[in-house]
């Protein structure tokens, strides 16, 4: 403030120095003094409005002008406090119920998944005319209209990796479920999925420090190894870069850690929290209490785990689908333990991850939405009643 009062009083001091020099030229011509200040003045202009564009070229205008909208508005609402208080409250209650209720709909319905390319990855969901007597169940919530949903068998997901040439990448994954951790510290809950070993490759999601699990790790003969995630190692271990390569015991079953997750990715199914990661084939070591007795990694009667893939450039989308359906038809109609009839029309169909992983959030999107627009007329009301105040109190004014 001082350094601009500065210079607009050395622009003034200018300006008379030349209005000066000039009416003592004008008077050397003949010219009496009035007349002579007269002339110079008329010469060089308007002396306000030049100092109004030096002043616009010297100093940023818009700034001084919000700071002085600021400090009427500030005298303006401390000498009404009481419709201050009525305008704010109104206000933060629009504003409040918009951002509460876009947060969560932007974190179930509206951000992409945090893998790499998202809208090339699709879930594998089926449906049938009659729901199999399954062993087991993911629980992820149904995918379609008819019986059926997004779980499927370790061993018809082997079946399909190995038999179709239609994706460039596919996994599964399972979970979470609840493990006790132990190697940092005193023994704590943790939460782990399991994945195959072409899950981190197929989303495209890399370790800031150590490596992904991989195929080899997905074998029987591996030692157990995990990728713990990123909020995770941060929480529970500090961020220690020294961790890769720790033994860490997963219900008394001894682990070690080949690496940590980036950080933008944090799970595939909103909701769910997953402190670590681990292959399918520490699963019959590594037993949740939640696993019961059953054989979920071999016995096709068990569908608990989720089917994601990339298709293949120039594979079209039901290409993809009439090949899984055959797969899919062939193993629970004419397997080794028939789950299904022919009958029954079972069938594949694929769908965008985004929408498949959401489970019953897709399904009552429309109604988030309109929740959405609700809460917007009630931002509008709420700005209209602000704007009533604000003209009540100008009348009164």
């Amino acid at each position: 403030m001082k350094r601009r009062e500065r210079m607009m009083s050395d622009l003034e001091q200018d300006i008379r120095e030349h209005i000066e020099t000039e009416a003592q030229d004008n008077i050397a011509r003949g010219m009496s003094p009035d007349e002579a200040h007269y002339a110079a003045m008329r010469k060089f202009g308007n002396v306000t409005r030049v100092q109004e564009e030096t002043r616009e070229i010297w100093t940023f205008v818009w700034l001084e002008q919000l700071m002085q909208d600021v400090r009427y508005a500030i005298r303006s609402l401390s000498h009404s406090p009481g419709f201050t208080a009525v305008a704010i409250i109104t206000l933060a209650l629009g504003i409040g119920a918009n951002t509460a209720i876009f947060s969560f709909i932007d974190g179930i319905l509206l951000r992409s998944l945090p893998v790499q390319d998202p809208q090339q990855l699709v879930v594998f969901s089926w449906s049938a005319h009659a729901r199999p007597k399954l062993k087991g169940h993911s629980g992820y919530g149904d995918c379609q209209n008819l019986a059926g949903d997004c779980s499927f068998s370790i061993p018809f997901f082997r079946t399909l990796r190995a038999h179709t040439n239609t994706f460039s990448g596919m996994a599964t994954f399972a979970g979470p479920l609840d493990y006790d951790l132990s190697g940092n510290g005193p023994a704590t809950m943790a939460q782990g999925q399991y994945v195959s070993g072409d899950f981190f490759s197929t989303l495209g999601v890399n370790t800031i420090i150590g490596r992904p699990l991989g195929m080899t790790d997905d074998s029987p003969s591996a030692p157990p190894a995990i990728v713990l995630s990123y909020a995770y190692w941060q929480r529970a271990f500090s961020g220690e870069r020294s961790v890769v390569g720790r033994m860490v015991r997963l219900n008394n079953i001894s682990t070690v850690i080949v690496g940590v997750a980036e950080a933008r990715f944090t799970n595939l199914t909103p909701g769910n929290s997953i402190d670590f990661f681990m292959p399918f084939s520490v699963a019959d070591r590594i037993r949740s209490e939640y696993w019961g007795h059953g054989d979920r990694i071999s016995d096709p009667g068990v569908f608990w785990s989720v089917i994601v893939g990339r298709l293949k450039p120039g594979v079209s989308l039901g290409q993809a689908q009439a090949t899984a359906t055959t797969i899919f038809v062939n193993e629970t109609t004419h397997g080794a333990t028939p789950l299904l009839n022919e009958a029954d029309a079972p069938a594949i169909k694929l769908i965008p991850a985004a929408q498949g992983l959401n489970g019953e959030s897709s399904q009552i999107a429309p109604m988030f939405y309109l929740l959405m627009f609700a809460v917007g007329l009630i931002l509008l009301i709420a700005c209209a009643n602000v704007a009533g105040l604000m003209l009540a109190r100008s009348a009164t004014r």
